[in-house]
């Protein structure tokens, strides 16, 4: 890890790249601390099938294994065999959610700047 800080204002702030790194460490921590469970199928059930996919690709395809792994919908789309696995992983879990769909309107304080107006 690199020690670049940056500095703003009147003061020194860690680089983003420490900020993230120094989160995912504390976040792996913590969920071996409450759920080692968790971490530990995700390390022998998943991580196994993430290696074989970037073993699969030879090198000259090797530069699109990063895109397909940045967003669950690309890898629905390139790997839907392993998308699937993943969301069972997840649903065993409890790690998947349904959100509700937004609602049409908002009702009349939200409806456009024109009944809005008095409040400009």
């Amino acid at each position: 890890m690199t020690t670049n800080a940056i500095r703003f204002a009147s003061g020194v702030y860690p680089s983003a790249t420490q900020v993230r790194d120094s989160a995912r460490s504390y976040f792996f921590e913590e969920l071996r601390r409450v759920c080692p469970e968790v971490l530990h199928s995700l390390r022998d059930d998943l991580l196994p099938l993430y290696r074989e996919l970037a073993e699969r690709h030879s090198s000259a395809q090797r530069a699109r294994v990063p895109a397909i792994l940045t967003s669950f919908f690309a890898l629905e789309s390139e790997e839907p065999a392993l998308a699937a696995t993943v969301r069972n992983w997840c649903s065993k879990f409890h790690l998947t959610a349904e959100l509700d769909p937004e609602p049409e309107s908002y009702g009349p304080d939200c409806a456009g700047d024109e009944t809005n107006a008095q409040f400009r």
